[in-house]
């Protein structure tokens, strides 16, 4: 029963990427928390709550690179205790992939037009 939830998370996110319906933001967070319930089944001194908050956020910054506000929607959904880890987790995930843009219609802060 180890590292159950990694494939879990792995058809789901291949689901997403078949089947791209509606949003992707709590799809997202289903294959966060799949990578997390993992590394904490991989890691087990590391708390439950901590894996799977952090995982959720960092995979989903990864992909729509909007970490403040997916910082306060997870702290909403969690707990305000959560605020710092949520931080470092956007923050950390949307610097380390700042120059991979994983949705092709995303546009770049700098291909806006001058006024």
């Amino acid at each position: 029963m180890r590292l159950l939830s990694l494939p879990f998370a792995f058809f789901k996110l291949v689901a997403l990427s078949l089947c791209l319906r509606g949003g992707v933001v709590f799809a997202l967070f289903f294959v966060g928390a799949g990578v997390g319930m993992a590394l904490h089944e991989a890691l087990p001194n590391t708390p439950l709550s901590v894996a799977l908050a952090g995982m959720m956020a960092a995979i989903t910054v990864v992909v729509t690179k909007t970490p403040l506000g997916l910082a306060v929607i997870l702290t909403v959904i969690s707990h305000r205790a959560i605020l710092p880890l949520m931080t470092i987790a956007t923050l950390t995930s949307y610097l380390l992939t700042l120059p991979i843009a994983w949705i092709p219609s995303q546009r770049s802060r700098e291909d806006t037009p001058d006024p």
